[in-house]
């Protein structure tokens, strides 16, 4: 399972773009499109730190319209759009428009049956999205500052979109500890 990326085809979005850890710029810029990977991405982050406890993780589970999903991952809403539209120098109404879009696309995603069936796990949620935690933060874009956003500075650590041998054994060993941030 890889959720960006069904998620990314699902929605028609252009394909995710790897951020360089060096430079912070997408490996290839031709193919980049800013706000889709923008929203896409701090939509997941989002999921994933909204769904670090259990009782999160069963409300956020639980809720079955774009509206009630988005409202129970962000306490702040408006915060996220500010942070997304300053970054893409684009209009609230827009980018609310493609954030809906995505909650909308995630819901009917993770119908599907290989999500569907991990989901049922006890852990389901929480486990889905710690281990798709490091393909998430490959695809962030350095300066949207998505750790400030959600108060998590490892968020933006660029050691988190490395790879290479010793980069993915280290980063399996963090996403092996992120349940407990």
């Amino acid at each position: 399972m890889n959720l960006s990326q069904d998620l990314q085809e699902f929605l028609k979005y252009p394909a995710l773009q790897k951020i360089d850890p060096t430079t912070g710029r997408p490996e290839d810029e031709n193919l980049y499109d800013i706000v889709s990977q923008s929203v896409l991405v701090v939509f997941l982050t989002g999921l994933y730190e909204a769904t670090r406890t259990k009782e999160n993780a069963v409300l956020i589970q639980e809720q079955k319209t774009t509206k009630d999903l988005l409202n129970k991952m962000f306490n702040n809403k408006a915060a996220v759009l500010t942070h997304i539209t300053e970054f893409t120098k684009n209009d609230d109404n827009y980018i609310n428009t493609k954030l809906e879009e995505v909650a909308n696309g995630y819901l009917q995603v993770i119908q599907q049956s290989e999500y569907a069936a991990a989901l049922e796990k006890e852990k389901g949620l929480e486990d889905l999205l710690s281990s798709e935690r490091h393909k998430i933060l490959l695809f962030l874009p350095s300066g949207l500052k998505t750790g400030e956003l959600f108060n998590h500075k490892t968020i933006d650590d660029n050691t988190n979109k490395m790879e290479g041998p010793v980069s993915t054994l280290m980063n399996k060993i963090g996403d092996a500890f992120s349940g407990d941030d």
